[in-house]
């Protein structure tokens, strides 16, 4: 299965971003002067809010390569940055934080394959930067409150709150489902819900229904087949044959879906 990093199960968040709570962006910028005045363009947009922010500028290329990327919500990234490339460090950082919410901010327009496979949220040109980023904050405000939206299950008669984006694929385990996790205390857990049910909570959160026993988070495949469904981990799946045209269509509509703006 996936791998593993022990993270405590957090409690359930509101859909409105309660006051008290705090967001904490980084800038990764060669430029500090650029990156200041990202930051302080940030902050200022945030103080119509009630939100708080945090947000920290790093420019020296020694530090970057020692970025924690659990310590932070949000990550505005240059591309190119001498010898630092940002597509790298990207790719690195969504390895440590499945959830990071990742932007580049740069001068070059030729990179949107590589920011769409490390699922980048936008990509925001420095000349355009009075003009597109509000709409950016914006975006990244939903995408905050959605992916730190957990569901509550019961499970052994406990309640346990986890995030969609921990939890990789469910399936059939005789009367309860079983849900394989990421990114927390257990590998799985066992839950008293009808896979209908479970698949109705998931579906608009981009779970698909492979199989009358499977329901998979679309963020974890790989590959679509109509001999199975294959995850980031290799980890193989069965498919419904008579439904695979369908399926794919599914997901291929869902990849475009996420696809992230200009």
């Amino acid at each position: 299965m996936l791998k593993q990093r022990i993270l405590p199960i957090a409690h359930k968040e509101s859909r409105t971003f309660r006051e008290g709570q705090h967001m904490r962006l980084l800038i990764c910028d060669d430029n500090m002067d650029f990156a200041e005045n990202l930051r302080n363009r940030i902050l200022d947009y945030f103080k119509r809010y009630s939100w708080r922010v945090s947000i920290e500028c790093i420019s020296e290329t020694e530090k970057m390569a020692e970025i924690d990327a659990l310590r932070y919500d949000v990550a505005f990234l240059d591309i190119d940055m001498g010898i630092v490339n940002g597509i790298t460090l990207a790719q690195k950082m969504r390895k440590q934080h499945a959830d990071l919410i990742l932007i580049f901010v740069t001068n070059y327009v030729q990179y949107s394959l590589e920011g769409y496979e490390v699922r980048a949220l936008r990509y925001l040109l420095k000349d355009q930067l009075e003009e597109k980023l509000p709409s950016c904050l914006e975006a990244v405000m939903t995408a905050y409150r959605r992916d730190r939206d957990h569901v509550r299950f019961s499970s052994d008669n406990v309640e346990v709150d986890i995030l969609p984006t921990h939890m990789v694929f469910a399936e059939t385990n005789g009367r309860r489902l079983k849900i394989h996790l990421i990114y927390e205390p257990r590998p799985y857990i066992m839950v008293s819900i009808t896979m209908g049910k479970l698949e109705d909570l998931l579906a608009p959160r981009g779970f698909l229904r492979i199989h009358q026993s499977y329901l998979v988070n679309m963020s974890y495949i790989q590959q679509i087949k109509s001999t199975g469904v294959w995850l980031v981990d290799g980890t193989q799946l069965p498919i419904s044959a008579r439904s695979y045209q369908e399926l794919k269509r599914e997901y291929l509509r869902w990849k475009g879906l996420k696809r992230w703006n200009m």
